[in-house]
């Protein structure tokens, strides 16, 4: 006869309270702050250039409050010491463009600090900011193009890669550095386009024509030869390693002295700005602009439409309806 032994029911382990771990209260104070909103930055995977301008925005004012005496707990900083901030850089001898650019950067620490619960308020809902001065900045024309490509012709040392710099630049309008930081695959030779990373790593296709293809090609078949072998950035320094954007600079300021051009005209930003608007004149549509320069506001591309007043007066000039009626008669 067998004997069942009796069952024993396993029991299951205690569950362990559930501890609740409270977080330390954060800083308030300047200091704190600025270093809290740069991780935020790295963070978010901002620009380094980005990055750089709110560190370099909010140490400005970091540097005032400590020299005008304001208690460094951003909480207690109350609109008046805002006020007394914008006087502090106008004394500075900064324009008035340069003064809202500082309290954009300013403003947008602000902002992510109230959002995040961080700070209680933001004085600039309380201060009115200056306007931003309508200033039409250099372009690059046409005749100053050709110029730079005779100067480049001529260059003793990389004359293809320059001529492929500077075509490149005019006909997609890419940013110095979605540029340097362009690489061979990203290169559609058939289908004509640049696939380039811009701000925010933002991928995106840019078309090219086929002057700029052409100069890219030969210029990487002809002249480029990089240090190493696995080395992928198109354009390359006289070291053969990948040319950083303060190269590119350095290069246009060296052309425009050849070409018998100010520095002010011969910048990575002036052949943008030449590409929009010379897309513009020959008839390019603004919506496809925007996306070509990878702006995220339309806004931001229409301020372009403003470097055609002159071919607007011309226009007018032209088909001035009351002149027309007096040459009639």
């Amino acid at each position: 006869m067998q004997h069942r032994g009796k069952s024993h029911k396993q029991t299951p382990p205690p569950v362990p309270s559930r501890v609740i771990t409270r977080r330390a209260p954060r800083s308030t104070e300047v200091q704190s702050v600025i270093a809290q909103h740069q991780a935020h930055c790295k963070f978010e995977r901002l620009s380094e250039r980005t990055t750089r301008f709110y560190l370099d925005a909010c140490r400005s004012l970091e540097g005032y409050m400590q020299g005008a005496g304001c208690p460094p707990d951003l909480n207690e900083f109350q609109p008046d010491d805002l006020r007394g901030y914008m006087s502090y850089l106008r004394e500075c001898g900064l324009s008035e463009g340069s003064v809202l650019a500082h309290l954009r950067g300013i403003r947008a620490m602000w902002g992510w600090a109230v959002k995040d619960d961080l700070l209680r308020e933001t004085p600039f809902s309380r201060v009115r900011l200056p306007k931003n001065p309508k200033r039409i900045m250099p372009a690059l024309q046409p005749g100053q193009f050709e110029q730079l490509l005779s100067a480049a012709k001529a260059h003793p040392r990389y004359p293809l890669r320059n001529l492929a710099l500077l075509t490149t630049m005019f006909d997609t309008g890419v940013r110095v550095s979605e540029l340097v930081g362009l690489e061979l695959e990203h290169i559609d030779w058939d289908g004509g386009q640049l696939r380039v990373l811009g701000k925010g790593n933002k991928e995106r296709r840019v078309p090219a024509g086929k002057g700029a293809l052409r100069s890219l090609h030969r210029y990487v078949h002809r002249e480029r030869m990089p240090s190493r072998e696995t080395e992928t950035r198109v354009f390359l320094n006289k070291f053969r390693e990948p040319l950083a954007v303060t190269g590119v600079q350095q290069e246009l300021e060296y052309l425009a002295g050849k070409a018998g051009m100010t520095r002010a005209d011969c910048t990575p930003h002036t052949f943008r700005r030449g590409f929009a608007v010379q897309y513009l004149r020959n008839g390019g549509d603004v919506f496809q602009l925007q996306q070509i320069l990878g702006h995220e506001s339309l806004e931001m591309t229409r301020r372009y439409v403003r470097y055609l007043d002159e071919d607007l007066k011309n226009a007018h000039t032209r088909n001035s309806p009351v002149d027309l009626l007096g040459k009639a008669k």
